[in-house]
C-alpha cells in the first residue's frame, strides 16, 4: 500500500498528528511504544523522544473511519481486514526492546519516505477538531476538501464516534452529466456538499446497489415487538447484537453485502429486505454484526427466524463461538427495571452484584471472560452496592454490565454463538437475572447459593450449565495432564541423548518426580471426573416433589426441591 492518511487528535493539553505511513509516527517523530488496549485505563503512544500523546477510547473506531474514508479516494485498504491490519500493527508497537541503532534506521526510514514524492503521493489529513479532512499533497498543500457529518445529537444510546462521511464519491461517467465544480482523484470524483445538485445526487445514489451494512454509530427507528396478550409496560424487552466472523474467503464489503441482505429476507421469511426485525452495523473486530429490534423473549422464541439465519451463515463459512473476538451482547430496556431512575439504579446494583458473586458459575455460560467485557468488581468484596455500581459505571462500555447507555443496560460478557439453542437460553438467563434482581431483597442476593438460583432456570438452562460446567471441568483437567506427558516425554528424550553421568543422573532424578506428579494427577482427575459427571436424574426422593443429580459414581451431587411439574426428559 503506498500511501495511508494522517489523523490529527486533539486532548487537553496537546493537538498532534498520527501519520499511518509504516513505521509510524506521531509529529514527524517515530512512535516507539502504544498502550491501545480495551481496559478502562488511558490510551497513549509514546515517541523516541519519551513525548506521551494521549487517543480517546474510541480511538479504532475514528482511525477505521479514516481509512474508509480514505479509500472512498485511493480505492486502496477497502475491506475490513486491510483496515483491522493496520489498527492491529498501530496497537502492539513496542519497540522498547531495541537498541539506539535501531531508532537510527528507523528515523533514516522516515525522514528517506517523507522527501521521496513517488512514495506519499496525495494524502488525507483527517482532522478530528474539526468536521473537514483535506487532501493534502506530498508538500503539504491542500488540493481538496471533503466534509464529514457532525451533527448528531449526543446520546448515550449511540455506541462509539458520532461523526460519518457525507461526502459522495462518483464515477467519472457520472460525474461527465454534471458540470459544477469538481476534483479529480484517482478515477472517482468527489463533490463539495455546498456544489451538490440535490436531485441529481439522489437519483444517482438510488440507482446503486442499496446498503445493508450501516456504520457503527447507526440508529434506526426502534420497532418493539411483542406477542399477543403481552404489554409493553408489563414486559421485558431483550435486544440482542449477534457478532459473527471466521470467513476468511470475503473478497469485498459487497460479498457481506449481500450475506446481510439474505439474513435479512430469512429473518422477515419473505424476499422483502425492509429492517424491521434485523440490521446490521458495521465493527472493525468482526466480520459482520447483526443488530435485533428490541422484543420480548416469546418474540425472539417464536416469530424470529434464527435457527435458519445460523444455519445459512454456518454455510457460509462464518463462525460465532469459533471467533474470539466475536461476542453476543443482550440489551435490556431500563423502563423494565422500574418506573423511577432510582429505582432502575436499585436493580441494576443487585444484578451487578450476583454477576460478581457469581463470576465463575456465569462465565460457564457465558463461555467468554476478557478485556472485551470484564467483571470489574472484587467478587462481591465491595463495601456496598454504590461502590460497585460506581465502577461499572465509571469502567465504560467494555464492563460486563455497560451502563453507558440512556435506555438499555447491556450485558457484554457472552461469546458469540450459531447455535439456535444456545442464542435462547442466554436470553433466557439475562431474563432470569433480571426477574429475580428485581423481585429478591438485598439480604437474600446475599445469602443465595447458585444451586439455589438454579432452582430459577428452566430445566434446559440448567442441563446447559451442567454439560458446559463438565466440558470446561475436564478441559482443564486434560491441559494439566497433557502439559506433564510433554515435560515427561522431553525429558525422557534427554536422557537418551546425554553422554554425561552426572547429567545423566540429575535427569533422571527429573524424570522420576514428574512421573509421581503425573501419577498423583492423574488418579485425583479420574475421581474428580467420577464425581463431577452428571449420569442422570432420579425424582424418587420425597416422592414427586423434588429431583436428585447424580454421579458416575452414585453420589448425589445436587437435589431441586418443590419440583412437582418438572419435565424431566428436558433435563
Amino acid at each position: 500500500m503506498n500511501y495511508l492518511p494522517i489523523i490529527r487528535f486533539k486532548n487537553r493539553w496537546q493537538t498532534f498528528d498520527l501519520n499511518l505511513h509504516y513505521p509510524y509516527s506521531v509529529n514527524e517523530k517515530i512512535i516507539t511504544y502504544t498502550h491501545l488496549g480495551y481496559r478502562g485505563d488511558a490510551c497513549y503512544i509514546v515517541d523516541n523522544e519519551c513525548n506521551t500523546y494521549y487517543l480517546p477510547h474510541d480511538y479504532a473506531e475514528i482511525i477505521n473511519d479514516a481509512l474508509k474514508l480514505h479509500s472512498s479516494i485511493y480505492n486502496e485498504c477497502n475491506t475490513d481486514s486491510c483496515r483491522r491490519q493496520i489498527i492491529t500493527k498501530l496497537e502492539n508497537i513496542n519497540r522498547h526492546e531495541y537498541g539506539r541503532n535501531d531508532f537510527e534506521l528507523l528515523n533514516s526510514v522516515l525522514a528517506e519516505q517523507s522527501r521521496d514524492g513517488n512514495y506519499i503521493h496525495d494524502r488525507i489529513l483527517y482532522d478530528t477538531t474539526c468536521n473537514k479532512a483535506c487532501v493534502c499533497d506530498c508538500n503539504a498543500i491542500i488540493i481538496d476538501v471533503v466534509d464529514l457529518h457532525q451533527s448528531f445529537v449526543p446520546s448515550s444510546t449511540q455506541r462509539g464516534r458520532r461523526s460519518e462521511i457525507t461526502s459522495t464519491s462518483l464515477t467519472v461517467d457520472e460525474a461527465a452529466r454534471y458540470n459544477n465544480s469538481i476534483s479529480f482523484h484517482s478515477s472517482a470524483i468527489t463533490f463539495n456538499n455546498s456544489e451538490w445538485d440535490r436531485g441529481f445526487i439522489n437519483n444517482i445514489i438510488s440507482s446503486k446497489t442499496k446498503t445493508y451494512i450501516h456504520q457503527f454509530n447507526y440508529i434506526p427507528k426502534y420497532i418493539k415487538h411483542f406477542m399477543p396478550g403481552e404489554s409493553e409496560d408489563t414486559t421485558l424487552l431483550l435486544g440482542a447484537e449477534i457478532e459473527v466472523g471466521g470467513n476468511n474467503n470475503i473478497s469485498s464489503d459487497n460479498y457481506k453485502n449481500s450475506t446481510v441482505k439474505k439474513c435479512i429476507q430469512i429473518m422477515n421469511g419473505s424476499d422483502s429486505d425492509e429492517e424491521n426485525l434485523i440490521y446490521s452495523t458495521h465493527d472493525s473486530t468482526v466480520q459482520i454484526e447483526f443488530d435485533t429490534m428490541p422484543c420480548s423473549l416469546e418474540f425472539h422464541k417464536n416469530k424470529m427466524n434464527y435457527r435458519e439465519m445460523f444455519e445459512y451463515l454456518d454455510k457460509e463459512g462464518y463462525k460465532g463461538h469459533d471467533c474470539e473476538t466475536a461476542g453476543l451482547h443482550i440489551h435490556a430496556n431500563r423502563n423494565y427495571l422500574g418506573k423511577s431512575r432510582i429505582s432502575q439504579e436499585l436493580v441494576i446494583s443487585k444484578i451487578l452484584y450476583i454477576l460478581e458473586k457469581f463470576n465463575d458459575e456465569i462465565c460457564v455460560i457465558a463461555r467468554r471472560d476478557n478485556e472485551y467485557s470484564e467483571f470489574v468488581g472484587s467478587k462481591k468484596e465491595e463495601n456496598s452496592l454504590v461502590e460497585l455500581y460506581g465502577k461499572y459505571k465509571d469502567h465504560g462500555k467494555r464492563a460486563a454490565l455497560n451502563l453507558q447507555h440512556k435506555d438499555t443496560i447491556e450485558f457484554r460478557m457472552f461469546k458469540s454463538t450459531l447455535k439456535y439453542e444456545t442464542f435462547i437460553l442466554t436470553l433466557e438467563f439475562v431474563k432470569d437475572i433480571i426477574d429475580y434482581a428485581k423481585s429478591a431483597s438485598i439480604e437474600e442476593i446475599e445469602l443465595i447459593k447458585w444451586a439455589d438460583l438454579m432452582k430459577l432456570f428452566s430445566p434446559a438452562l440448567r442441563n446447559y450449565y451442567t454439560e458446559r460446567y463438565n466440558k470446561q471441568y475436564k478441559k482443564t483437567m486434560n491441559e494439566d495432564e497433557t502439559l506433564l506427558k510433554r515435560q515427561i516425554s522431553n525429558i525422557k528424550k534427554a536422557i537418551l541423548n546425554c553422554k554425561n553421568y552426572m547429567m545423566k543422573t540429575k535427569l533422571k532424578q527429573e524424570y522420576d518426580e514428574l512421573r509421581r506428579q503425573y501419577n498423583k494427577i492423574h488418579k485425583k482427575n479420574k475421581r474428580k471426573k467420577a464425581y463431577h459427571t452428571v449420569t442422570h436424574v432420579d425424582s424418587r426422593i420425597d416422592g414427586l416433589t423434588s429431583v436428585g443429580i447424580y454421579s458416575q459414581s452414585g453420589e448425589l451431587i445436587h437435589r431441586f426441591d418443590n419440583m412437582r411439574n418438572l419435565n424431566l426428559t428436558a433435563i
